[in-house]
């Protein structure tokens, strides 16, 4: 029941199976990642023991049963329907079509190597092959292809030869292709030299004009928002003061020298203006050439390559990153962090050196502000990506979250003293009368001193960013919006598909409290796909959040992996998926919060999956890190996945919708809404639940509203009692309110159970008779003390008393 039994297994390991191979020491070192060495390092207490937690949550990842994979009934036959179709249509084709299937076959095969040669699936596949079996030997030999193959893709430029040389190959078999006819007549009129020749001259011309094709769309995107003929006249759209105006007119015409010599001239005319610029100036270039256009700096690194005779690329990186990384501003170390992403870091030698000296020459509030920034830029290059996926060298990795660690340590150290009313009030003394103790030295945020290029002498340390150091973790589907009960995203019925639930952009704008950046993660189960085809469409998403629901920023995105995802669908949403989504979404929490350890979390998600059980866990291994666990009620909580096992004295609550959520948030004791953010909500819900369109019944429309205004009359009730006196107004109040139909048992499962806030109907019932309330859902953030009550605040007790006797007049 610990967190470690004593076999070492993880307590999200899959079960025990019969036999198992044997590897050797080596080969399990080989495996286990620097990341993974921290984890269990993190779940051990300073003795080295490992903590003991939560046994019901253990017992709910690991304690299935040993065997086989038990399948939905119905998914196992979609599966073997279609693997049956597949194979019959193959064999058709092969009898009907022979070369130009094979042909098929062989391109389909070639570009599956080429997706899946990602750094996400080559190491699904290595731990796959490391655990043994019948095919060890050949999982390996397809790690070290997919190596190679990826070792060919190390660099944009490289990139898109390789995809070039793909598509030739793809047009070449169509052409040639003696089921096809198209030029495999000319071909058998000549010898096999001659025809080889005219093939190899054939992919070779193909493959030019392809790359050449893709260089230029490329280059047109990273040009969007000038003119269309890319002129540098009166319309130069350059912006910004006359020395980075200048420079970046310079840059630009160096940009379109051409040929080997007059660009190696250009190349060194550009080295100079970045070693001569001052300060302020370099970093106001930076910022400026973040911005797409005819002087970008995607442009100005993709105009400088490493050869064997000249490492330009490398020599532009050294300059800007090492050499002059320490006068650069926290906005411009951001830019050339995520442009050195989009580049690849595999396509400079010394990348990663350079990555690793922008961040560790930061410190303080700027290393939190510069961090937050590169996972709000909307994108899939966030901070977790870099860490865990582009930095190989394991060794600089840990340099670096050591130095996170070490900074974060006096960050909340700042924080936790100067909220001190007292002894603040001693440190304005002791410095008015310079006898500050030595041991207080380090309390240097109060320093101003600036450096002669505009930055600080002395990071800052006291944590006035705007922000309420607290990182919102939330899951999509069911939580964020409503999945309309589409299997496998999720099974809330209430309100249509794809639609926000109302309020949840404005409760997760006031738990961040303000702040220049975001600090909004998106924590979702849907893997990682081949190059950025999921991560668009969810940006999309929030992008589309951002315009039209108010979102306050983009988020950061941690998203699942391939075989997790295939587990859970194959298993039809049984143990065994349920278990690998829930381990694979700590594992990523747990990778997250070491790039974050100065924040506290706040986790939201719902039980319409492994969400309950994931908070259960992150309570149970980091209490020190997790402020609160919120998880939205979609089906009854007798049917949520490990809550058999729930833990009392753990901060996590059921709400019903956010509206509820924020009742929790602003009368919990330590309030992490304020009761005008309070408001806020509920007017914002208010408002979000009017624009709702596309419901599928007046009846869904009617039970939703029924229970949001439940809520409205709870959070009214909760401002009165926390001396807000300002009205709520019901949704459609002024209007007869039609009572949701009456539904049978079985319906009634489906449809989502009270609230634990004690929410009532608008019908005549009194209190009494109202079925029992489990426990209450706002719980403390730590467990009580002895002697405590673990009874609901009595800011909740008075509203649900003043909502019902509401409730049973207005019936009456």
């Amino acid at each position: 029941g610990d967190c470690a039994d004593s076999e070492g297994l993880s307590p999200f390991a899959d079960p025990p199976s019969g036999t198992t191979a044997m590897m050797s020491e080596e080969e399990e070192a080989a495996i286990v990642t620097p990341t993974e060495e921290r984890r269990l390092s993190r779940m051990s207490d300073p003795n080295g023991s490992p903590r003991s937690g939560l046994p019901e949550a253990s017992a709910a990842f690991s304690s299935a049963a040993a065997g086989s994979l038990r399948r939905s009934p119905r998914v196992l036959w979609s599966v073997v329907s279609a693997t049956a179709f597949f194979f019959a249509m193959l064999l058709f084709a092969l009898r009907v079509f022979p070369f130009i299937t094979v042909g098929v076959i062989a391109v389909a095969i070639a570009w599956l190597v080429y997706l899946c040669s990602e750094e996400p699936l080559i190491r699904i596949i290595s731990a796959k092959g490391a655990r043994g079996g019948g095919c060890r030997n050949k999982v390996l030999l397809l790690v070290r292809a997919l190596r190679r193959v990826q070792s060919l893709r190390s660099s944009l430029e490289n990139e898109q030869k390789l995809k070039a040389s793909l598509y030739s190959v793809c047009l070449c078999m169509f052409l040639f292709n003696p089921d096809v006819g198209v030029l495999a007549g000319a071909l058998s009129d000549l010898g096999a030299l001659p025809a080889a020749v005219v093939v190899a001259a054939s992919l070779s011309a193909v493959a030019f004009l392809s790359y050449r094709l893709e260089k230029r769309w490329h280059d047109q995107a990273l040009r969007r928002g000038d003119g269309a003929d890319g002129s540098l006249g009166e319309d130069f759209p350059f912006t910004g003061s006359a020395a980075v105006m200048d420079s970046m007119r310079d840059i630009a015409l160096c940009l379109q020298e051409k040929g080997r010599l007059r660009r190696r001239i250009a190349q060194r005319r550009i080295l100079d203006i970045f070693t001569r610029c001052d300060p302020s100036v370099l970093n106001e270039l930076l910022e400026r050439m973040a911005q797409p256009g005819e002087c970008s700096m995607e442009r100005v690194l993709g105009y400088f390559r490493d050869t064997t005779e000249h490492a330009a690329r490398s020599e532009l990186v050294e300059l800007l990153c090492i050499k002059r990384g320490t006068v650069l501003g926290v906005r411009a170390k951001q830019k050339l962090l995520h442009t050195l992403m989009v580049m690849r870091l595999s396509s400079c030698r010394n990348a990663e050196t350079a990555v690793q000296s922008l961040l560790l020459s930061t410190e303080g509030d700027e290393l939190s502000y510069l961090k937050s920034a590169l996972d709000g830029s909307g994108d899939i290059h966030s901070m977790h990506k870099l860490m865990f996926q582009d930095i190989t060298n394991a060794a600089g990795r840990d340099r670096v979250l050591n130095h996170f660690l070490h900074e974060a340590a006096a960050q909340v150290a700042h924080r936790a003293l100067l909220a001190n009313g007292h002894f603040c009030e001693l440190l304005r003394l002791g410095k008015r009368y310079n006898c500050l103790p030595q041991q207080l030295n380090f309390l240097r945020g109060d320093l101003e001193a600036t450096t002669p290029g505009g930055t600080r002498a002395c990071p800052s340390y006291e944590g006035n960013c705007g922000h309420s150091w607290l990182k919102i973790i939330t899951d999509m589907d069911d939580t964020l919006e409503s999945s309309g009960g589409r299997w496998p995203a999720g099974i809330d019925e209430s309100y249509p598909r794809h639609t926000p639930y109302p309020g949840v952009t404005a409760f997760y704008r006031e738990l961040q409290g303000g702040g220049e950046v975001g600090q909004l993660v998106a924590l979702s189960a849907r893997p990682h796909l081949v190059g950025e085809m999921m991560e668009k469409k969810i940006f999309e998403k929030f992008g589309k959040l951002k315009e039209e629901h108010g979102l306050h920023t983009m988020p950061a995105l941690l998203t699942g992996s391939v075989d997790s995802g295939a587990l859970f669908f194959v298993s039809g949403g049984a143990e065994d998926g349920m278990r690998a989504l829930g381990r694979k979404k700590f594992e990523t929490f747990e990778e997250y919060l070491a790039l974050y350890p100065e924040f506290r979390f706040v986790f939201v998600g719902d039980n319409g999956q492994a969400d309950y059980a994931v908070g259960q866990m992150m309570c149970q291994q980091y209490p020190q890190n997790m402020e609160q666990v919120w998880i939205h009620q979609v089906q009854p909580q007798e049917q949520t996945w490990g809550y058999e096992d729930r833990r009392a004295g753990a901060p996590v609550a059921f709400f019903q919708d956010y509206v509820m959520a924020a009742v929790s948030a602003a009368t919990r004791r330590s309030p992490l809404v304020s009761p005008h953010g309070l408001r806020r909500i509920v007017v914002a819900a208010t408002e979000d639940f009017k624009r709702i369109s596309g419901w599928q019944s007046e009846a869904q429309r009617a039970a939703a509203l029924a229970s949001l205004n439940n809520s409205i009359q709870v959070a009214h009730q909760t401002l009165m009692s926390l001396g807000v006196s300002h009205t709520l107004e019901l949704i459609d109040g002024d209007k007869p309110q039609a009572s949701a139909p009456e539904t049978s048992s079985t319906d009634d499962d489906n449809k989502r159970s009270s609230s634990l806030f004690g929410r009532f109907r608008s019908s005549a019932i009194s209190k009494d008779q109202l079925p029992p309330s489990p426990k209450p859902t706002v719980v403390l953030p730590i467990p009580p003390m002895a002697g405590e009550t673990t009874g609901p605040s009595p800011h909740i007790a008075a509203a649900a008393d003043a909502a019902a006797a509401s409730a049973a007049t207005s019936a009456a």
